[in-house]
């Protein structure tokens, strides 16, 4: 396991936080938009069982399953019957989701009377939206190679807005705001860091080694970063949302 991964399964703020709100070792969690299931693997040591549910397929959900069952399918048409859940998380994946009111309406549907949501995006705004780095990459690329098809832009989401739309059917039990687009910034260039590192090392030169060493020290002080970070709510300014609900019956 690289120690960007490492990071992101023990030690970052945000996914800490959700782990929190998954303490009780009775639950059956979904967790939507696993990816590789590098989280989702430390979601699990804290509950009765998890599925993770990713509308692409990862290769490492066979060769290293940590205990999780996975499903290659869309949050938005969910492949569960009602009520099969007690906790659902859809986290950093709402917004690149075409109809996220649609996957939390599909989670509404497979949770238990009085079962839980939690989720976490980024919050709609020009600080958050135009200067998300992704975004950033693929308006710059669009610009300088006009012929090229531009990926679409990452949605941010406003949570005023999402939490009227789901007032009466949910509960919100806690709303965190966290962190500035500083935050997603030292995330981007770490993961970047850590592409690079990673083909240094599979070299045996001193050299390549020597700037892995000081590539992965770099990494390190990203994640000083994102700590300091994730602290503090910037108010209008935070980057982060993390909402925990009860489904009402």
């Amino acid at each position: 396991m690289g120690i960007v991964e490492d990071y992101y399964q023990h030690h970052e703020g945000l996914r800490r936080l959700i782990r929190s709100m998954l303490a009780d070792p009775a639950d059956f969690v979904l967790d939507i938009g696993c990816k590789e299931g590098t989280v989702s693997k430390s979601y699990a040591d804290n509950v009765r069982q998890l599925v993770g549910l990713d509308i692409t397929y990862s290769c490492l959900w066979q060769t290293d399953p940590g205990g999780i069952c996975y499903v290659n399918a869309d949050g938005q048409a969910l492949p569960f019957k009602e009520g099969a859940f007690d906790i659902a998380v859809a986290s950093e994946c709402l917004q690149y989701i075409p109809c996220p009111h649609l996957v939390i309406e599909e989670c509404r549907r497979v949770l238990r009377c009085g079962g839980y949501l939690v989720l976490s995006f980024p919050e709609r705004g020009i600080a958050a939206t135009y200067l998300d780095p992704y975004n950033l990459v693929r308006i710059l690329r669009r610009l300088l190679l006009p012929d090229k098809r531009m990926k679409p832009l990452v949605k941010h989401l406003c949570a005023k807005e999402l939490l009227s739309h789901m007032k009466g059917r949910w509960e919100c039990l806690r709303h965190y705001r966290r962190g500035s687009v500083l935050f997603i910034y030292a995330a981007a260039i770490a993961d970047v860091l850590q592409s690079a590192r990673g083909r240094l090392l599979d070299g045996k030169t001193a050299p390549r080694r020597i700037t892995a060493a000081c590539l992965g020290i770099g990494i390190q002080i990203l994640f000083v970063l994102m700590r300091a970070d994730f602290r503090f709510c910037w108010s209008r300014f935070s980057y982060n949302n993390i909402i925990h609900l009860r489904k009402v019956a």
